[in-house]
């Protein structure tokens, strides 16, 4: 049986990636930050974990995706710096034929020219977390001479567990308690949204065909802007709002669409992949949230 190690193992995508892995049996899963813990920085630390888990597969989730104080150094340290400690440990200790998935972000895209973004664009990061991404991905290029290594760029994940003051949660319990008026950003803004059950059954798709050297987007090819999820979100509750615009809510470097390719990914995947739909997505976060509230 194959041994999975998933590191950011309690994060929104990692725990729900861990819930399928163990679902489908197929592999023993073990979740550094989950039942190990692995502190990235540090690379005794990082070998210790490699040590005692002997995985065969690593899927790498472990990301900093926010820093208080305005402090950028610490995405560095842990995004970039955190991979090189992983990806070196794993030379170091010679571990024969262990694949490895790494994480990267839509992000490092920046704003492009092209509606659909894919993979052979020239990367323009924009913020201190897409470039840690971007110079991660360089990491894993310097070490995919050693063994085969994946890179996905996933888009907007969203889904069951994700936490509350990002956007879409933010919205959705909103409408769950009726509230009248709901003080929001660009409303113009346009995300290519996923499903985290499609994104995890995607990881999933991956690790079982042993895809290698690869870098993939994690997309639908289908975009939405802010209001049109507000929109959607209105027909689900039954519920109208006023929206308050507060310049405070829009970032000086918000990318206005961001809107993948998924031709790399579906031909991985089969053309007759079914993407779940953003309605479905909104429906079934809606009515979690109405159980949460028990309103």
């Amino acid at each position: 049986m194959m041994k999975i190690l998933v590191t950011g193992g309690s994060g929104f995508i990692g725990k729900n990636l861990i819930y399928l892995l163990r679902e489908k049996r197929e592999f023993e899963v073990f979740g550094a930050t989950v039942e190990e813990t692995m502190d990235l920085t540090n690379p005794c630390s990082v070998q210790s974990v490699l040590e005692k888990t002997k995985p065969d597969f690593i899927v790498h989730l472990a990301a900093l995706t926010f820093v208080p104080n305005n402090n950028p150094i610490t995405f560095y340290l842990v995004n970039t710096i955190g991979t090189e400690n992983l990806l070196r440990s794993i030379v170091d200790l010679n571990v024969a034929k262990l694949g490895v998935l790494c994480f990267s972000t839509a992000g490092i895209y920046g704003i492009q020219e092209t509606k659909l973004l894919s993979e052979s664009l020239t990367p323009k990061p924009v913020n201190h977390y897409s470039m840690s991404k971007h110079c991660m991905e360089h990491i894993v290029n310097k070490y995919r001479c050693f063994r085969g290594i994946t890179v996905v760029r996933p888009f907007n994940v969203l889904g069951l567990g994700q936490n509350i003051n990002f956007l879409v949660p933010k919205m959705v319990s909103a409408f769950v308690k009726k509230d009248k008026t709901i003080e929001l950003g660009n409303l113009d803004s346009v995300r290519d949204f996923i499903s985290v059950n499609d994104c995890c059954d995607i990881i999933y798709r991956l690790i079982s065909k042993l895809i290698e050297n690869e870098t993939i987007n994690i997309c639908t090819g289908i975009g939405y802007s802010v209001y049109q999820i507000f929109q959607l979100l209105c027909e689900i509750s039954m519920h109208q709002m006023e929206i308050k615009q507060n310049e405070l809510f829009v970032r000086h470097d918000d990318i206005p669409q961001m809107i993948g390719d998924p031709s790399k990914l579906l031909n991985v995947l089969g053309n007759d992949y079914r993407f779940t739909s953003v309605r479905a997505i909104l429906e079934e976060m809606y009515k979690n949230r109405l159980l949460e509230l028990s309103i």
